[in-house]
């Protein structure tokens, strides 16, 4: 088994270098800090069986990195690692061409389920991150079928937020952390399409989600 490592931190890539190693004694690791670099990588050798792939690099993000492996049309699954957790990134990655998704902070077991799934069915979310991906989802369909499907949380959230409010004022109001609203509004932005707050603001007007 081939595999390169995309990332730019050598106590993760040491960490699952060590942890791919014990797959077995066929296991060849490649390694690539930038996004250029990893395409030079692949360039030279077109028998990976995977890439592991990290969303944020010094020189692009992991995003751009799998548009353009999209556009090579390179037969080689890539399996995102990333501490990103997101529920609208993980849709993001996904609908942008990986084939797995696999928090930083996974076990080891998990790690080795993650290539035994993608060698079987050729797809992997860790499982912790299913349940939150699937709302999502559900969330997005119903906005792209002209329905709403927002929890009673995010329509506070947008409330607020069209009223106004900044992210300090919305926790302070309704008595949660700053990073859960920061959540909220990034997931909000995602559903809605939107990139800021005026335009989440008119997108949830013109559903007739705020007044």
């Amino acid at each position: 088994m081939k595999i390169l490592l995309i990332d730019d931190h050598p106590l993760f890539i040491a960490g699952i270098r060590g942890v791919l190693q014990t797959f077995g004694p066929g296991v060849e690791i490649l390694e690539a800090g930038t996004g250029q670099r990893a395409l030079q990588v692949l360039d030279a050798h077109l028998d990976f069986d995977y890439v592991c792939l990290d969303l944020q690099l010094p020189d692009m993000d992991g995003f751009e990195l799998l548009v353009e492996l999209n556009r090579r049309r390179l037969p080689i699954p890539v399996l995102i690692m990333s501490a990103n957790e997101s529920p609208d990134i993980v849709h993001r990655a996904l609908k942008s061409g990986a084939a797995g998704y696999l928090s930083k902070s996974a076990p080891i077991a998990e790690i080795r389920q993650a290539f035994e799934d993608l060698e079987r069915k050729g797809r992997y979310v860790s499982p912790r991150l299913r349940q939150p991906l699937d709302a999502f989802r559900a969330g997005v369909e119903h906005i792209a079928g002209g329905r709403v499907a927002l929890s009673a949380r995010q329509r506070e959230v947008l409330r607020l937020l069209g009223d106004g409010l900044n992210n300090r004022d919305i926790a302070s109001r309704l008595g949660v952390s700053l990073s859960t609203v920061k959540w909220h509004v990034s997931i909000l932005f995602a559903l809605l399409d939107t990139e800021n707050r005026t335009s989440c603001a008119l997108a949830a007007r013109r559903l007739g989600l705020i007044d």
